[in-house]
This record gives structure tokens, C-alpha cells and sequence, in this order.
């Protein structure tokens, strides 16, 4: 486990959840693995979906995310921690539509459509991602943690963005705001 693994296991140990598994994502994407609940964290970001993501809760949560990590974060966090409210079924049902929409991203990736065109085509998509039953849950879940987050936790959370920080490969300051973000 290196530096920055440790650090985020040890945040989560703080906020009273026991993660089996943390690592740095080869990818840059934030995700879970929901049978061995092994979370895996990003350091670089994608701001035309980080952007997106933003609208997609503010329109639906009503809620501003002034932090990116650490929403990402609570987000996957949220997925084992609804998971019990859901059954196979669910989880099926879930997997079969997360296909579709990935052909559907595929697709458009592929297509000749003009810029804008692309881009609104791509948000759509992508709100309707984030209306599955489970990341609707895991963003619910991650909305109320962060709105929970109390001077103590932001505490420990300022001791894992020092580590980020030296862990990240930073060009430039608006990278490390979007990023790390700004506390309630």
C-alpha cells in the first residue's frame, strides 16, 4: 500500500468505515468493486465530466460539490454502503443498462456530429447513468456525507490532501482547486 492508499484508509478509518481495499486507479477513474470492496481512486480529473457531474446534482440533490475527491470518494464509499438495498435482480438490471449506455458512449464517440451537438448528447447520457438505482443511491448517500462532514473530519481530510497533493502530478493551480476543491 503506498503513501497515498494508506492516507485514505486511514481518512475513512477516521470517519468509521472499514474499507478491505484502497488503491491509486491505473485509469484515473474512480470506481468500486463491489465484490471485494476494494475502492480505487483517481488523481487526475475530467472536467467536462466533473462539470457534468456538478449540474446532473445540483439538479437533482440540489447540492453544490465544492470538492471532487472527496465527492468522487463518499460516491464510491455510498456503493457499499447501499448495496444491501438491493437484489440480484437489481444488480443485474443494473449491469445490462451500464452496457447499454457504454455501446451508446461507444457510439457517439464514433459519430460526426458537431461539437455541441456531441457534447449535449454526451451530458444526456450521462444523466441517465447517474439515474441507475445504484449511482442514484451512491450519489444520495455521498450528498448527505459530505453534508455531514464536520470541522473534525475536514481536519483529517486537510492531513490525506497534503499526501494527494504530493502524490499528484499537478500543471497547474486550477488542476489542484478543481480537484481538492474548496470545504463547505
Amino acid at each position: 500500500m503506498n503513501e497515498l492508499e494508506k492516507a485514505t484508509a486511514i481518512f475513512l478509518n477516521d470517519l468509521g468505515y472499514k474499507i478491505p481495499s484502497i488503491k491509486v486507479a491505473a485509469d484515473n477513474e474512480f470506481k468500486v468493486n463491489l465484490d471485494t470492496q476494494e475502492i480505487e481512486i483517481a488523481l487526475e480529473y475530467n472536467e467536462i465530466q466533473g462539470n457534468m457531474l456538478k449540474r446532473f446534482i445540483k439538479r437533482k440533490f440540489n447540492y453544490d460539490i465544492k470538492n471532487i475527491f472527496l465527492f468522487a470518494l463518499f460516491h464510491e464509499l455510498g456503493h457499499l454502503i447501499t448495496l444491501d438495498k438491493f437484489s440480484e435482480l437489481d444488480l443485474a438490471f443494473d449491469e445490462v443498462m451500464k452496457l447499454d449506455i457504454e455501446l451508446k458512449v461507444t457510439l457517439l464517440e464514433n459519430s460526426q456530429l458537431d461539437p455541441e451537438s456531441l457534447y449535449n448528447t454526451y451530458e444526456d447520457i450521462n444523466f441517465k447513468y447517474w439515474e441507475l438505482p445504484l449511482e442514484d443511491a451512491a450519489n444520495a448517500w455521498a450528498v448527505e456525507a459530505m453534508k455531514q462532514m464536520s470541522a473534525r473530519n475536514y481536519r483529517c481530510y486537510n492531513k490525506l490532501k497534503k499526501t494527494i497533493f504530493r502524490a499528484a502530478n499537478f500543471d497547474n493551480l486550477k488542476e489542484i482547486v478543481y480537484l481538492l476543491g474548496v470545504f463547505e
